[in-house]
């Protein structure tokens, strides 16, 4: 029977995949409840803990064929309930969906799949919503969106979210004039900020810890998995004590990723501490100049600076440890 569907599917894609390859594709993103469901079985054959969120989770075509393998390996849908990561009530019909899927992925030489939480239903809702007029037709970034309504359900000042957000974001491309840091966080360090004070729904007492409970357990949509741990680990570790060995969220983080918390968490110090007023009266981030071992970050008022504006920068100032432990230099904050 796998024979004659193996046979039936080779032949339905072959008048599309000569077109398919020819056009060319740079990702290849598969969703709804098969994807998912083999998605889930893959990531329980690797030696590390499957993730929370399953969106943006990507697998490769040996991971596939692995899977396929073990599916069709049990000869009825009782045995195959007892899959690791497989949903029952997909049991029955998972060896087909899983076939077909491995064709495909031959048939168009794809080495690496990824599954999103999004699929033809949300398509057709935005497309409609944008005809309507009623959701601007440019592309959007669908994670800070999901964040900004965390956010509000949180009660959370937007405008200083926002404003610490774009503020770290310079403060990234500032610092990476100087040092060799990765600029492509600027999405991750953008949403951190905004969530930094996603805890105070619950307590302003320790708010930063509930700033990681409520951003790592929220169905935040449109970030990967490790992403939204390193969005909430930023916003966690953006006020109070640094990581430590004993923190058992943070040392299971690779290396890479550690530094990267240490880093976003050391710039949204610095952030928060540049709209400690709440009113914006720090306008931006202009430059940051590396002398002498020391790095040089001057900030521009805005138009309406209020009396707080030295208030912002003496706070900031006072909350640069962090960042200078990370970056092995002393951090000045002047006014331009």
């Amino acid at each position: 029977a796998m024979r004659k569907l193996r046979s039936k599917v080779r032949s339905a894609l072959a008048p599309l995949a000569h077109d398919i390859i020819s056009i060319g594709f740079d990702r290849v993103i598969v969703s709804s409840g098969t994807s998912e469901t083999l998605a889930r079985i893959a990531a329980t054959q690797r030696d590390v803990a499957s993730p929370q969120s399953f969106n943006g989770f990507t697998f490769t075509s040996v991971e596939l064929t692995d899977v396929t393998k073990l599916v069709l390996s049990e000869k009825d849908p009782q045995q195959r309930r007892e899959i690791n990561g497989m949903e029952p009530k997909r049991a029955d019909i998972i060896a087909a969906g899983a076939v077909i899927l491995e064709e495909i992925v031959r048939a168009l030489k794809i080495r690496r799949l990824e599954y999103s939480d999004f699929a033809l239903r949300e398509g057709v809702l935005i497309d409609t919503a944008q005809r309507a007029h009623v959701m601007d037709g440019e592309s959007v970034d669908a994670g800070y969106q999901s964040a900004l309504r965390l956010a509000e359900r949180c009660s959370v000042d937007i405008a200083h979210g926002e404003h610490v957000g774009n503020l770290g974001v310079q403060l990234l491309h500032a610092i990476a004039k100087h040092y060799e840091i990765d600029i492509s966080l600027e999405r991750i360090v953008r949403t951190a900020g905004l969530l930094t004070r996603a805890g105070n729904a619950i307590s302003y007492s320790r708010y930063h810890i509930h700033s990681y409970y409520i951003i790592r357990n929220a169905d935040v949509v449109g970030f990967t998995d490790e992403e939204i741990e390193l969005i909430a680990q930023a916003a966690r570790y953006h006020r109070k004590g640094a990581p430590k060995p004993t923190h058992s969220d943070f040392t299971r983080l690779s290396p890479e990723n550690q530094q990267h918390v240490e880093l976003i968490a050391g710039i949204l110090r610095v952030a928060t501490g540049l709209d400690r007023s709440h009113d914006q009266s720090i306008r931006r981030v202009k430059s940051a100049a590396l002398r002498d071992s020391r790095l040089v970050v001057t900030v521009e008022p805005s138009e309406n600076s209020s009396d707080y504006f030295d208030l912002n920068v003496s706070t900031a100032q006072s909350r640069v440890e962090m960042l200078e432990k990370f970056l092995g230099d002393t951090i000045e904050i002047r006014s331009a």
